[in-house]
């Protein structure tokens, strides 16, 4: 949250600087000096405290976590997570020193003033409500003079770079140059070489199987699983045994009216006949005349499902083209106007999106409203058995943790507090820590637990806490060849079977590189010479997969010529020349022109700051006399 309060208070030029996260030890000249306890680095002489570093590191830790939840220790150490909240605190210490050296600060006054203006900290009055500001930092581990501190830092930064006059504005020119050259597409020609055709040809010899088994060990490790007994203390685990009088569901319903209206939605069935939006005219108009003869069979009676799970590209078909219940904003806008605009029991003309052709089906049609309340029983019983519950969750725990320390099993306690055991089924770490939302330090407690004793502390889950005890482990292993001699074989013909397949390729490739060979091989492999959808830089190719090696080629390749590799691919081997380039939209151009624009922008604006502080760190003293605090 605080993050997103600095974009909008203070700009592009911020967002850059802390996009930076940032140019980790590279080319700083650090030096490691003797320990002090309180300084984890000296910048110029000037420190940054452990303190400061302790800090930096849990609001970033906080913030990492927030958006990749399951991202472990062994991440992060892998990741050098702290050696780059350091770099930021030395590079921001950096430009803090540079603007002092020329004048620049940003006074109390401004701060105070940017401070008020961001909405969150602000009350239905749109006027700054300290207490709000206050439980706002709160929920972020920070307190008021750390933020604001935070805050003058970024303006400083700002001042500094608008003082140096930062260049790296794109120009409309430069931005159509990237536009072009990114969304620009190649078509091949191209033959696979399927591996699955070479199967039969291959043959896996005993002894093979045991040296691959033997020289891959580490392939057939089964972790460590473990089974376990548990109560659960969550407020959903615990609203089934609560009581909802009638008159409370139906004073929730009465005042919570907004939280039971819904906008207008229909439910609908469709066909898709796909094609590219980059595609020739005419293929789409093929694609069109396609869904114009199944609307006809539809017109005199045919059944819209039959018609849909034969004929429909879409991932519906299987369901006779059912999406089901849609509100506005939930499809692309050809689509929905034309869905809302039918009646139920109709089907539309054909409907073009950037998917292909649509036949479109509304079989019913519900207005905005407000759902009654016998359709929201349920829902509201719920949601106020659980509000009930979370009240109860400390308490029961409470007791249940008394009577483990006395000594009671596990059973005695669901008993005497009128829970049930639940058993889980037998998991290893990682798939024990998703089932119940727990960290993996709490995973690990109960892995490293004996067998039949119950955990010393509750255990955090989504929700709430866990009591649990391991009742069975099985700790992790090789598995037998015996179990795994399928798979093994298997893999090693599909192995022998894919170098067979780039033999052949490679052999082909040859020919039709020889003059006086290409025109027969060519004749011999015309009946397997296919064309590619457009594809781009990135390299997948539709119908073959991914192959960043032939994309990067067929874009430097010219028209008409054969890339110079047979290329691996998962389902075998392929040769291909260029046939065509397809330039970028014209037409979208306009419409994205600032999007781009900005982007460029914002990239050179970025190596503008990069290179700025590679300079100044060159000219800086930076001692990291707490090495060890970055392992």
């Amino acid at each position: 949250m605080l993050d997103l309060m600095r974009k909008h208070a203070s700009g592009w030029l911020v967002k850059i600087i802390f996009g930076l996260i940032i140019i980790v030890f590279v080319a700083w000249g650090v030096n490691f000096t003797a320990k002090n306890d309180n300084v984890v680095a000296y910048v110029n002489e000037e420190p940054i405290t452990v303190r400061e570093f302790g800090h930096a590191y849990d609001q970033s830790l906080r913030r990492l976590k927030a958006q990749s939840p399951q991202v472990t220790s062994e991440d992060l150490k892998k990741a050098q997570f702290k050696q780059a909240v350091l770099a930021r605190l030395i590079n921001t210490r950096l430009m803090e020193q540079q603007a002092q050296s020329l004048g620049l600060d940003v006074s109390a006054t401004e701060i105070r003033q940017v401070i008020q203006s961001i909405p969150a900290f602000q009350n239905e009055d749109r006027r700054f409500d300290f207490d709000r500001y206050k439980a706002v930092l709160a929920q972020e581990g920070q307190s008021a003079p750390q933020f604001e501190n935070s805050m003058r830092q970024d303006y400083v930064v700002q001042r500094l770079m608008s003082y140096l006059g930062l260049p790296g504005i794109a120009t409309d020119a430069q931005a159509r140059n990237l536009y072009d050259y990114l969304l620009q597409k190649a078509v091949v020609e191209y033959v696979l070489f399927d591996a699955k055709e070479f199967l039969d040809k291959t043959a896996v010899k005993d002894e093979e199987i045991t040296e691959f088994y033997q020289n891959n060990q580490e392939l057939f490790v089964k972790p460590a699983q473990i089974q376990i007994n548990y109560l659960s203390f969550t407020p959903e685990d615990l609203a089934s045994s609560e009581t909802i009088p009638d008159e409370d569901i139906k004073a929730y319903y009465e005042t919570h009216q907004a939280q039971f209206t819904h906008p207008e939605s229909v439910k609908v069935r469709h066909i898709l006949i796909a094609v590219d939006e980059d595609a020739s005219p005419q293929d789409v108009q093929k694609a069109k005349e396609k869904a114009e003869k199944l609307l006809a069979r539809l017109k005199i009676g045919a059944d819209f499902a039959k018609i849909a799970e034969k004929n429909s590209d879409g991932p519906s078909a299987e369901r006779g083209g059912e999406i089901g219940w849609m509100t506005r904003g939930q499809m692309v806008k050809p689509f929905e106007d034309a869905a809302f605009e039918l009646q139920p029991g109709q089907i539309s003309d054909p409907v073009r999106t950037r998917f292909g052709w649509h036949l479109i089906k509304i079989e019913e049609h519900e207005p905005e409203g407000v759902s009654p309340l016998e359709k929201v029983r349920n829902e509201i019983r719920d949601i106020l058995a659980e509000e009930q519950a979370s009240d109860r969750v400390t308490a029961l725990l409470d007791k249940a943790m008394e009577q483990a320390s006395a000594g009671a099993k596990l059973e005695d306690i669901a008993k005497n507090l009128d829970l049930r055991v639940k058993q889980s089924d037998l998991a290893d770490l990682q798939t024990l820590r998703n089932a119940f939302g727990m960290t993996e330090e709490a995973a690990q407690t109960l892995f490293n637990r004996p067998v039949g004793m119950i955990a010393d502390t509750p255990l955090a889950i989504e929700d709430g806490y866990l009591l649990a005890e391991k009742i069975t482990e099985n700790p992790e292993s090789v598995q037998p060849l015996a179990d795994v001699r399928g798979a093994v074989e298997k893999r090693l013909q599909t192995d022998k079977a894919q170098a067979l397949a780039l033999e052949q390729a490679r052999a082909a490739l040859k020919r039709l590189q020889d003059p006086a060979q290409a025109p027969k091989e060519l004749k011999a492999l015309s009946a397997k010479i296919q064309t590619s959808e457009p594809f781009g830089r990135k390299g997948f190719i539709p119908g073959l997969g991914a192959s960043p090696l032939l994309a990067g080629e067929a874009f430097d390749a010219k028209v008409g010529a054969w890339l110079p590799e047979a290329y691996e691919m998962n389902s075998g081997a392929v040769i291909a020349k260029l046939d065509r380039m397809v330039p970028a939209s014209a037409e979208d151009w306009d419409a994205q022109k600032e999007r781009w624009t900005d982007t460029l922008s914002d990239q050179m604006q970025r190596e503008v700051v990069a290179a700025f502080l590679t300079e100044v760190r060159d000219k800086s003293d930076i001692q990291v006399v707490q090495p060890d605090m970055l392992q």
